[in-house]
């Protein structure tokens, strides 16, 4: 499961080497109960984009071009807004450094505080933190439509819920150059 961080648009192609289905394969999981597996089709649905990852199986270790990579655009409480499918999605952090999941659980609302994050190495796992460069399987039972709030560690807090007038501004003066109100 691989993914990029940034705010990017990067075809999953160009980070592979050989031949399509016979050195390598992506796929996207589309949520459904069955069937759910979508095979590299060069669609738009195949870019790295902020938050998406993949399932990805090459005979060749994986490099990822030498590229500009901007960071992600937040919210003005320091959060990046990843839309969800119902259903299973690959779900990745959009920032180059670790993400706890008990934030993105804190900073979204509509969740189950019982909701799992899974990571694959061989077996399924619970995770408890999102690593760049890798993706994950998170099951949105909200439908399609839901949104998952990640927020960018150590700009969020739960104090970020409250009356932006209430905040210490000082706690917020090292935010990342792309954040926007």
């Amino acid at each position: 499961l691989l993914s990029i961080p940034g705010d990017m648009d990067l075809d999953v192609r160009e980070t592979m080497k050989g031949v399509l289905h016979t050195d390598w394969g992506a796929f996207r999981d589309t949520g459904a109960p069955q069937d759910y597996f979508k095979s590299y089709d060069g669609s738009e649905q195949f870019h790295f984009k902020p938050g998406r990852g993949f399932w990805v199986l090459a005979n060749d270790n994986w490099v990822v071009p030498e590229q500009d990579v901007n960071t992600v655009i937040l919210d003005q409480h320091g959060i990046f807004k990843l839309p969800l499918q119902a259903g299973w999605n690959i779900i990745a952090s959009p920032f180059d450094g670790p993400l706890p999941w008990d934030l993105v659980q804190a900073a979204t609302p509509s969740m189950p505080q019982t909701a799992k994050l899974w990571a694959f190495n061989g077996t399924f796992r619970a995770a408890t933190s999102l690593e760049p460069f890798q993706a994950y399987n998170y099951f949105n039972d909200a439908g399609d439509g839901a949104v998952l709030s990640m927020p960018f560690p150590g700009l969020w807090s739960d104090a970020s819920k409250i009356n932006p007038s209430q905040r210490n501004p000082s706690k917020y003066a090292a935010a990342p150059p792309a954040v926007s109100g």
